[in-house]
Parts: structure tokens; C-alpha cells; sequence
């Protein structure tokens, strides 16, 4: 699937807000990559795609965890609002046609990371975080650490 394709998914699947907001972390995440010596293309790809599970309702979260295989643990299954990392994943892979394995593992941790994760990952992570419409306490600092150290950023979102 192309991405003409996947923005036309997302754009009947998501809320107008959350379709934006994809579009914005799949510039940020490209510019980060590019930034930092990683495939712009793929941090893109995950960036576009990455919340295609958010406005699914959280019984369809939980069937798409279980059919990919997901096994949660106490603190997971407590916060519902983490679920959509995952099932982005199997949605990615399922309905969006994304096989590259690296950016699947960005869309299911860019909610919980994981120990150890990958460059492309913490890519993921920081962009959701420091697009342009995001405003929290906290996200001026974010900005410029993403500009200079990726892993003072990644240290700075956890």
C-alpha cells in the first residue's frame, strides 16, 4: 500500500484532529531521522501511521492485541489509553500493508517504550511528542534537546 492509500484510510478511521496530527509527526519524524542520520522514509511512514488505531473503540484495541499476540502485563492492562501503540502495530500490518518489522516496533512502543528500543523508535516517540501542536509543560526544552541529542531527547520525554 502506497501512502496515498494509507492517508486515505486514516482520513475515514480517524477523528480530523488526530488525521492532522498523523500528518504532522510524519514531517517531524522525517526531519528527525534525517537529522540524526536514519531513514527519513521509514520514520515517516511510522509517523503517518502510527495513531491509525487511536479512535477505535477499546474493545476493538483489545481484539486487535490479542489477535497479534500481544500479551500485556498488569500495568498495561490498567491503562487503556496505552493500547493503541500495539493495535496501531497490528493495524499497520494487517490493513495498512506495513511489513518492515522496525517501524512496526516504532507504532507499537511509541505509547510504553520498550527496554533497549531502536533509533527508530525513540524517532517515533520524540516526534508524537514535539509536533508543532503540541503544548505541555515542558515541550520548549523537548524542542531543543531534539535539535542537538536523541537520546538526551529520549531521556527528557521519559
Amino acid at each position: 500500500m502506497d501512502r496515498e492509500q494509507r492517508v486515505a484510510y486514516l482520513k475515514t478511521h480517524l477523528k480530523k484532529g488526530r488525521f492532522r496530527h498523523s500528518l504532522a509527526v510524519e514531517e517531524e519524524a522525517a526531519k528527525l531521522a534525517g537529522r540524526f542520520g536514519l531513514d527519513a522514509e521509514r520514520a515517516a511512514r511510522a509517523g503517518l501511521i502510527h495513531d491509525a488505531a487511536k479512535n477505535m473503540s477499546t474493545d476493538d484495541q483489545l481484539a486487535a492485541l490479542q489477535a497479534d499476540g500481544f500479551v500485556m502485563d498488569e500495568f498495561f492492562a490498567l491503562s487503556p489509553p496505552l493500547y493503541h501503540g500495539p493495535a496501531g502495530a497490528y493495524v499497520a500490518r494487517v490493513r495498512l500493508g506495513e511489513t518492515d518489522e522496525e517501524v512496526l516496533d516504532a507504532i507499537r512502543y511509541h505509547t510504553v517504550p520498550c527496554l533497549n528500543p531502536r533509533p527508530l523508535a525513540v524517532v517515533l516517540l520524540i516526534a508524537d511528542m514535539i509536533e508543532p501542536d503540541r503544548d505541555f509543560p515542558g515541550v520548549r526544552q523537548l524542542r531543543e534537546a531534539a535539535k542537538a541529542d536523541l537520546e538526551e531527547a529520549f531521556l527528557l520525554a521519559l
